[in-house]
């Protein structure tokens, strides 16, 4: 079997990316959450995501390579040619060779998995096992050496084996009324609105950005907390009577939702499987914002069936 990298290695990599989401998600004025309200931006989260921004990019010897790059390649940060070989470790690994030997037989190798090397392997020892030979293949690319850890996630994004996601419900799965007129969608709206506002003045968003701060160590106990509160909010939202017409826009809502606890639920696998969890943050963060899209979906449909509700109703919030 091919070398494993220690977690000691993986997860510098994997908080990167962990951080570069994180960091995305935080530079939008406004957030989704899970129960598709909008929260301000944090502005301390922000701050702090913005820092770690700048320590990915940190390069002590100027050799091309980020510091968190080095202990990847195994070379360090204090010494820009760590084979004395006359270039630099960024110029080595950019043209696919070793930086930590000299040439010439030093060209670094080329992708390969043997499928009985598969089986047994956890998500994140998979990653190490693929991480060198092809992050290696990604480094030679041009289009690699501007922001490396933008690049790295979309390269973990595009490369790493599909992760099963959680299950889809189905129409038939609804309640589903044939009628369609302004008094089933008020019912429907306040009955929706007052299951979201159950989950109001949750953080998700904090505590995800805890536990990857501290590895699991804090954080995880406020989120499974969430999550179950999550899932009582899911499960009362498949038993609201939905009119007929809208009842895709409300399935495309409610396994948006699910992904959205499935997301978190990775994340709490932090300690045991840490590109789980890094996973699942990406999960987290796409299914949330298209839980968004169709809170604001549905209220330009109400909207356009001349639907206002008064603002001592719950469905108020669902007002364009």
């Amino acid at each position: 079997m091919r070398f494993l990298p220690s977690k000691k290695v993986i997860l510098p990599v994997l908080f990167v990316v962990a951080a570069l989401t994180i960091a995305s998600v935080l530079q939008k004025e406004e957030r989704p959450s899970a129960q598709g309200s909008k929260q301000n931006l944090d502005e301390d989260l922000s701050a702090k995501y913005e820092e770690l921004q700048k320590v990915a990019a940190k390069d002590l010897d100027k050799d091309g390579l980020p510091d968190w790059e080095e202990a990847l390649w195994g070379t360090g940060p204090n010494n820009p040619d760590s084979d004395g070989d006359g270039l630099s470790d960024g110029e080595e690994v950019r043209a696919g060779r070793d930086p930590k030997k000299a040439g010439p037989d030093d060209k670094l190798p080329k992708k390969d998995s043997p499928p009985e090397e598969e089986e047994g392997l956890s998500a994140t020892e998979k990653f190490g096992r693929d991480l060198f030979t092809g992050y290696a293949e990604l480094s030679t690319n041009p289009v690699f050496r501007g922001d490396k850890s933008e690049a790295l996630y979309n390269f973990l994004a595009a490369n790493i084996s599909a992760v099963p996601e959680a299950e889809e419900y189905r129409l038939s799965e609804l309640k589903i009324s044939e009628k369609t007129n302004e008094t089933t969608l008020k019912n429907y709206g306040n009955q929706l609105a007052l299951n979201l506002k159950k989950g109001g003045g949750q953080n998700e968003l904090r505590e995800i950005a805890r536990i990857f701060e501290t590895e699991g160590a804090l954080g995880i106990p406020e989120l499974l907390e969430i999550i179950g509160l999550n899932k009582e909010i899911l499960s009362e939202n498949l038993f609201i009577g939905v009119p007929a017409e809208i009842a895709g826009l409300h399935l495309f809502l409610i396994n948006n939702h699910n992904k959205v606890i499935d997301g978190m639920l990775k994340i709490t696998e932090i300690k045991n499987d840490p590109l789980m969890a890094v996973l699942g943050l990406g999960s987290y963060s796409k299914s949330s914002e298209a839980f968004l899209e169709a809170i604001g979906d549905l209220k330009d449909y109400l909207s356009a069936k001349g639907v206002v509700f008064k603002t001592d109703e719950p469905g108020v919030i669902l007002n364009k």
